[in-house]
């Protein structure tokens, strides 16, 4: 059965759905936040990516920085809420307090249905599920193996405790053609009391064009992908870490 937490340590949740194929030109943001600005009625606003490129004659080349708009981002609420466009690709981004499951799959149905509309794509490549959960404990609290099953461990000797630490590991599931991308780590804190440490989860699953995922089966794909996400943070932590989720404020 799905558990809830009172306190969840979700920082940030995003969804991201990349398609096979699909119509792209200049009029494609304005058709999608057209379809999109009642939930996001921010401006919107272009995501600017960099690149560097090697300019000029061989003999005489200089490496030059470019920055393009490939990417068009619509908000609400400040930028809790947000929906970012870019040609065959949507992320669907809750950044602060979680808003629950629910809503989240709603609102990424929402910008998939926009963009499918718009765009005619049939079918998908590429899914991606990933939450960022930051989670704060006392400095006194170590060591880690109090709440994580699968923390990292100082070499022999005498040690008082783990400053920090980062951990990345990639792994495939056993009984689905998915991969968990972990990242495990200390992150900033301005109350020297305490220390954070970030979990992140990142579930995804790509298709060939041979067996590409139509867009029938897309939502639930997104459901599945979001389950091995649940999984994977469960198993993860500890019941006295689960005690703190559910504590009152």
């Amino acid at each position: 059965m799905r558990r809830q937490y009172r306190n969840p340590p979700i920082q940030e949740a995003v969804c991201q759905v990349s398609f096979a194929n699909g119509d792209w030109d200049f009029v494609m943001p304005s058709k999608i936040y057209e379809s999109l600005k009642d939930e996001y009625p921010e401006k919107p606003q272009p995501v600017v990516e960099s690149g560097l490129q090697f300019v000029g004659a061989a003999a005489e080349q200089q490496l030059k920085i470019e920055s393009v708009a490939s990417k068009i981002r619509f908000t609400a609420e400040g930028g809790h809420f947000g929906v970012t466009i870019g040609e065959k690709v949507v992320y669907v981004h809750v950044i602060g307090d979680y808003c629950g499951w629910e809503e989240f799959r709603r609102r990424i149905s929402n910008a998939v249905d926009a963009f499918i509309a718009a765009t005619g794509a049939t079918s998908v490549e590429r899914i991606g599920v990933r939450y960022i959960n930051r989670i704060v404990l006392d400095v006194g609290t170590f060591p880690l193996s109090k709440y994580f099953t699968s923390p990292p461990s100082a070499p022999v000797g005498e040690f008082v405790g783990i400053k920090t630490f980062f951990q990345r590991l990639e792994v495939e599931f056993a009984d689905s053609p998915s991969t968990l991308i972990c990242t495990f780590g200390t992150a900033e804190e301005s109350d020297p009391t305490k220390v954070a440490i970030v979990l992140d989860l990142d579930v995804v699953r790509t298709w060939t064009n041979e067996e590409p995922l139509t867009i029938a089966e897309l939502s639930q794909a997104v459901e599945y992908l979001r389950a091995l996400e649940r999984d994977a943070f469960e198993s993860l932590i500890t019941d006295d870490l689960r005690k703190r989720f559910d504590d009152d404020d």
